[in-house]
C-alpha cells in the first residue's frame, strides 16, 4: 500500500540515484588523487564501481577490497585517507543531480509543515538534501533529521498500517 507522501511523488520522474555512470564519475575522481599522490593504479575506478555497488564503504574496506582484487599494488594510510572520499564523492554526485532534478521537475512537498511522521513532526524543508524535510525527533537535540519527501509515512497512516495488520492476524 503507497502512502500520500508515494502517491504524490508518483507525479514525477523518479530521484536520481548512484548509478554505474555516476560510481565510475566519482572512481576516476579518486584515481585523479591517488595519481597526485604518485599512487596511480590502473583499473581502480572501475573497481570501485564494481566493488561498492551503491553501498558506502570506509576507505579501509575499498582498501582491503582492491588488494583482495590485485586492483592496487601497495595500499598505505595516504591511500586509505584517498578512498575514504570515495563515498563523499558519490554523494556529491548524486546531490547535484537530485538538485537539478527536483529544479526542474519543480518538485513540491507532499505534506505541510507541523505534520507528524512517525520520526517526529515536520518543521520545515532542508536547504542541503533536496526534496527532503527537516523532521524534530522532540528529544530536545539541536539537530533535525532529513527526510526525503518519498520517505514520509505519517504518524496515522503508521497507526491505520498497524490497525490493518491487527486485524488481518486476529482473522488467521
Amino acid at each position: 500500500m503507497q502512502t500520500l507522501a508515494q502517491k504524490h511523488m508518483a507525479q514525477y520522474p523518479a530521484r536520481p540515484t548512484a548509478t554505474p555512470e555516476i560510481l565510475l564519475q566519482a572512481g576516476k575522481e579518486i584515481e585523479e588523487q591517488l595519481d597526485e599522490w604518485g599512487k596511480k593504479d590502473p583499473g581502480v575506478a572501475q573497481a570501485l564501481t564494481r566493488i561498492c555497488g551503491g553501498k558506502h564503504m570506509n576507505g579501509y574496506e575499498l582498501a582491503k577490497q582492491l588488494e583482495a582484487s590485485h586492483t592496487l599494488s601497495h595500499i598505505d594510510t595516504e591511500t586509505v585517507e584517498v578512498l575514504d572520499n570515495f563515498s563523499h564523492e558519490v554523494d556529491t554526485l548524486v546531490t547535484a543531480l537530485e538538485k537539478e532534478w527536483e529544479r526542474s521537475n519543480q518538485v513540491q512537498p507532499p505534506h505541510p509543515i507541523g505534520t507528524l511522521l512517525i520520526e517526529g513532526t515536520i518543521t520545515g524543508i532542508s536547504e542541503h538534501n533536496p526534496a527532503a524535510y527537516l523532521v524534530d525527533e522532540g528529544k530536545g537535540h539541536s539537530y533535525r533529521l532529513a527526510v526525503k519527501y518519498e520517505n514520509a509515512i505519517t504518524a496515522t497512516e503508521h497507526a491505520q498500517r498497524l490497525t490493518k495488520a491487527n486485524v488481518i492476524a486476529l482473522a488467521c
